[in-house]
């Protein structure tokens, strides 16, 4: 009967283990991928992939210029939102395994992906006014000051206080997680 106790308690606290190390695994796959991706679309250059024909060469080059960053912008918007259903999954499972402080954490990086959504929302307003004058955008001092910093950034000497702040949050995040992925034995062994 002892031995039967023994051997089901080993094997809760290997579950456990497990289910730790698999949460923070498939959680730090996510937080990478949205990594990845901001710092792929808030690059200035484009790919080669992402230069669309503007058609017969026309009067107006500068025109046709803002027609295909507007389309390039737009695209580079669709790849940040493709993985957030999947993250605010685990931010549940995480919540419910790690608790409240977990679920703060892994909250700033969502609204820091949100913000950069608003953002890129901005920045695609601002283009469609200088083709079609909409009026609707942000004007340019605020659009230098507030929306081209978090959409693009800027190599050499500037900071990017954008990207700081979404470092900071994956080390925290990682932090948190990346020794259950290191020592799952250590987890499977405690309570």
């Amino acid at each position: 009967m002892i031995l039967a106790m023994h051997g089901f308690n080993r094997w809760k606290k290997e579950l456990r283990g497990r289910t730790y190390f698999d949460f923070s695994h498939r959680f730090l796959k996510q937080v990478y991928m949205f990594r990845d991706t901001l710092h792929y679309n808030r690059r200035i250059m484009f790919d080669a992939s992402e230069s669309f024909d503007s058609g017969p060469p026309s009067h107006d080059q500068e025109i046709a210029e803002l027609k295909n960053q507007y389309k390039v912008y737009n695209n580079r918007l669709q790849n940040v939102l493709i993985p957030v259903p999947e993250y605010n999954r685990l931010l549940a499972e995480g919540e419910a395994l790690f608790g409240r402080s977990f679920r703060e954490t892994a909250q700033e990086l969502i609204s820091k992906i949100n913000h950069y959504r608003y953002c890129i929302d901005l920045h695609l307003e601002y283009k469609a006014d200088l083709i079609y004058g909409s009026q609707r955008a942000p004007t340019r001092e605020e659009y230098r000051k507030d929306v081209y910093p978090i959409v693009n950034r800027e190599g050499g000497e500037g900071s990017d206080l954008f990207g700081d702040s979404i470092e900071a949050i994956i080390d925290k995040l990682n932090i948190m997680l990346v020794p259950l992925i290191r020592d799952k034995k250590s987890v499977a062994t405690k309570n």
